[in-house]
């Protein structure tokens, strides 16, 4: 009889990055040109997913009566929480809408210290203190806002059970509520997540989400862990990603986390190591 035939070649994979963070901003020129030819992406937890051309294939902003609404909530007596909204140039969203994805993003805020100045470590734009409401400035400035992080200190009320409790119930049904990194709360449209955008990308991609790895540390990667075929939490990431990935590295981030993934689920499979 004649020899069995090999199995057929795994299908070709291509990374795409996942962040809550914007395009078009100052991270971007040195994490996107070391990760090879450009790619699709999801930004801004799936508000805003970019073709590899970076061409708007889904954005959405928040309405300004929310973002009012938030802001108040954060100003509240006895809070007093920084509040940053995350802009890119205005075409209230959607398909078909303004590119966001080719204007320089920005970060409007309502003060300039401490908390706010926090965000340029991770490569964000340097947030711009503007009076008075957050929306109009945006509006004035042709910009939409597409998320709000309230910024307090590691460890703060920010971090606390109750002040989320609290945040749920005064703007129940107006946002969704997810966090990256402690001291910070973030404000997105109901429903949004990276999980969401995932799926909005794969479904643009044609690639079913079981055949997706991904790889994630925050709250905020929590839905996309399980939405994927093979989550993979890094040994730095939080509970609430360790409990919803299929597997927990012994590597952090910091000690090539994400690189241990690549190779042992995609590039070692297909002989390329």
């Amino acid at each position: 009889p004649p020899p069995p035939l090999p199995p057929p070649p795994p299908p070709p994979s291509q990374l795409v990055i996942a962040t809550g963070k914007a395009p078009a901003a100052p991270w971007t020129t040195s994490v996107l040109p070391a990760l090879g030819p450009p790619r699709p992406g999801v930004y801004m937890q799936g508000l805003v997913l970019l073709d590899a051309a970076g061409r708007t294939l889904y954005s959405r902003p928040l309405d300004p009566a929310t973002v009012d609404a938030v802001q108040a909530w954060a100003a509240e007596p006895g809070r007093g929480h920084t509040l940053a909204a995350y802009c890119l140039p205005g075409g209230r969203g959607g398909p078909g809408a303004a590119n966001p994805g080719t204007g320089p993003a920005a970060i409007l805020a309502t003060a300039d210290d401490a908390a706010a100045r926090r965000l340029t470590f991770y490569g964000e734009p340097p947030p711009a203190a503007v009076p008075g409401s957050l929306a109009a400035a945006a509006a004035a400035r042709g910009l939409d806002i597409y998320k709000l992080i309230a910024l307090g200190d590691p460890g703060g009320p920010l971090d606390d059970p109750a002040t989320w409790d609290a945040a749920r119930k005064a703007l129940d049904g107006l946002v969704t509520l997810t966090a990256a990194l402690p001291g910070m709360m973030e404000a997105l449209p109901p429903g949004a997540s990276k999980g969401e955008g995932l799926l909005r990308l794969t479904g643009e991609l044609e690639v079913p989400p079981y055949q997706c790895m991904f790889v994630g540390d925050g709250a905020n990667d929590a839905d996309a862990l399980l939405l994927a075929g093979w989550g993979v939490a890094v040994a730095n990431a939080c509970e609430e990603a360790r409990v919803c990935a299929d597997v927990v590295l012994e590597e952090s981030n910091d000690q090539g986390g994400l690189a241990v993934a690549i190779d042992r689920w995609v590039l070692g499979p297909r002989g390329l190591l």
